[in-house]
């Protein structure tokens, strides 16, 4: 939340009136309060609740849109996300990793041999990544062939990011 203040008003000798609007940036829900005070001692205090506005509309297939205003928009409209160009959405998952205090490298678009996204942690260890924005399950062979991209790139763990689900056997093959 960030706040407004909407000043502070002498109603007599000796009330004043001070009024915030409390307004989430990211959903358009706002707070209004009012305190009242007393001879600077008795304190009212009136709360009113809504919503005004809505999401600012983002085109997500412009390539220009700075990451943070895409993490944002999807954290507030999940179901969005295909609408986001399968490149940009590598890179969000690495800017939300980086914010976890990884070192991020996106890998090349084409050509990345199955690992989108390499993290190196604190302890200098390597971490592949494959992210996949689908609609479609994962099956065991994209993960399998996740295993293999990390085997050539000589990398010892791995990462499955997607939009959808995994299968019953996923846990097992992954292991």
């Amino acid at each position: 939340d960030y706040h407004v203040d909407s000043g502070v008003g002498k109603l007599s000798r000796d009330t004043s009136t001070s009024r915030w609007v409390h307004v989430c940036p990211t959903c358009g829900w706002w707070i209004v309060s009012e305190t009242v005070t007393v001879k600077d001692t008795l304190k009212i205090t009136r709360i009113r609740y809504g919503a005004a506005g809505s999401l600012q509309e983002l085109d997500l297939s412009d390539q220009s849109l700075a990451i943070n205003e895409i993490r944002s928009y999807l954290a507030a409209r999940y179901d969005e996300r295909f609408k986001v160009h399968p490149r940009r959405f590598e890179e969000v998952v690495a800017s939300v990793y980086a914010a976890l205090g990884y070192d991020t490298v996106v890998t090349g678009y084409s050509g990345d041999d199955g690992i989108d996204v390499i993290l190196e942690s604190r302890n200098s260890q390597r971490i592949g990544i494959q992210v996949k924005r689908t609609r479609n399950a994962i099956t065991v062979e994209q993960i399998r062939s996740l295993v293999g991209a990390l085997y050539l790139r000589g990398l010892t763990r791995g990462i499955f990011v997607t939009t959808s689900s995994f299968p019953r056997g996923a846990t097992r093959t992954a292991r």
